[in-house]
């Protein structure tokens, strides 16, 4: 029975990971790399599919110890990762556009994660946050969780639970990355109509018929037909259900 190192015994944030290795490969050395990569989900140990660019870890923990094993397990896991003693430091460096995630510490000097949370929610940036606790109390998952944790994770914790904690950090990463992608393009599309085509378009996704919007804005229903071809071939949109979902999107 193999097992993953742990901190000593007056500092232990991180639990052991136990892998039973194959028979056939008892007598081989298992190097650190391979033993992250065992805790990992297939979809970050197929090569194919792992991102060309690796997403930022930023670890922010009051003790250095601590982020320094945390960084060992995440770049063996393939991630890039950057280190933060405090929420501040973080807060003054951090690029909105880097894709990745963060692992903070609940309590710190000043600013704790959860703090950390609601001053992110407050200016709107949405990169996952995963807190880390020493206690996590009712009242204290329940805050993170409102303030939009991605998951609190109580030490001491497997490696394997921060790897897969972060990995789900990740993927969250991407899809709100997507829909930043998505909103973009949508709103370039939309930005083309006019002032008469937005009125329009505006009338159409809240569901009123060519007739209506005639009727509401004081023009022929012909002259509301028009508007909406042009307004389907400006947004490239194929559909009505497409056109709704763009200007949606563009919200």
């Amino acid at each position: 029975m193999l097992a993953l190192s742990t901190f000593g015994e007056n500092s232990m944030p991180i639990s052991t990971c136990h892998i039973q290795p194959s028979k056939h490969l008892a007598t081989l050395p298992m190097t650190s790399t391979a033993l992250a990569q065992s805790c990992l989900p297939p979809a970050l140990t197929s090569p194919n599919l792992i991102p060309r660019r690796r997403p930022v870890i930023f670890v922010l923990d009051g003790n250095e110890s601590i982020r320094n094993l945390i960084r060992e397990i995440l770049e063996d896991a393939d991630y890039s990762v950057l280190l933060f003693a405090d929420c501040e430091t973080f807060l003054a460096s951090y690029v909105p556009e880097r894709d990745g995630c963060i692992l903070a510490d609940a309590v710190m000097p000043n600013m704790g994660g959860i703090e950390l949370l609601e001053h992110l929610h407050r200016d709107d940036q949405q990169i996952p946050v995963v807190v880390m606790t020493g206690s996590a109390s009712v009242p204290q998952v329940v805050r993170a969780m409102k303030a939009g944790a991605q998951d609190v994770i109580e030490k001491p914790f497997r490696q394997c639970d921060l790897l897969s904690s972060v990995d789900a950090a990740i993927e969250q990463a991407h899809l709100i990355a997507a829909r930043s992608k998505g909103h973009l393009s949508a709103a370039r599309r939309i930005a083309g109509l006019t002032s008469r085509q937005h009125q329009i378009l505006d009338l159409v996704v809240a569901g009123h018929p060519s007739k209506n919007i005639a009727a509401d804005l004081g023009i022929s229903q012909r002259t509301v037909e028009n508007h909406r071809a042009a307004i389907t071939r400006r947004t490239g949109s194929s559909s009505l259900p497409e056109l709704v979902r763009t200007a949606l999107a563009a919200l």
